[in-house]
Order: structure tokens, then C-alpha cells, then sequence
């Protein structure tokens, strides 16, 4: 098992991966981030799922036009709570 989208669950399908040496299902979901902070299954696979949208490039960023932005994260009895996780913006300027 690699992940799957909102769209695939609906229809009942999934990402599967067969791995090879050198190369594993866990690989591949370590390559496409660090989720480690997420405990809730749900979001979790939401945010693999992302990487396997249906949706179609249509405007291409050059790596030397992205800005990496801080998290917003806000601590309340103990506990830390990232107000910006899963957000981003976009402008053609």
C-alpha cells in the first residue's frame, strides 16, 4: 500500500507499489514530506492523498520564484497548534 485520494476512496481504489531494492512504498512517502507531527489518520492520508490528485498542471514555478513561508503556530496548555498547516498562496506577479 502507497496512499490514496479523496477521489480513489470514494471509488473504493488505492495506490499500491511493489517495492525493489532500494526503493519501497515507505520511500516514496518519505520523498513526498515529513508528516510526522499528523496523529489523525484521516488527515494524514489527506496530505498523501494530495500528491495523487487528478488535478493538471497549469502553470509551472521555477524553483528560484518559491518562497517558503513559517508555519503559523500558536501553543495552548502544552500543546501546539499549526493554524497555516495545509494552506499556501499563489500570485502571478
Amino acid at each position: 500500500f502507497l496512499a490514496f485520494s479523496s477521489s480513489q476512496l470514494r471509488d473504493n481504489s488505492v495506490w499500491m507499489f511493489a517495492s525493489r531494492p532500494g526503493l519501497t512504498a515507505n520511500d516514496i512517502r518519505t520523498w513526498m514530506g515529513d508528516f510526522g507531527q499528523i496523529r489523525n489518520v484521516a488527515k494524514y492520508a489527506a496530505r498523501l492523498g494530495q500528491s495523487f490528485g487528478s488535478s493538471r498542471e497549469t502553470l509551472s514555478v521555477g524553483r528560484h520564484e518559491v518562497e517558503f513561508i513559517p508555519d503559523v503556530v500558536c501553543s495552548l496548555h502544552g500543546t501546539n497548534y499549526i493554524f497555516s498547516d495545509g494552506i499556501g498562496k499563489i500570485s502571478g506577479d
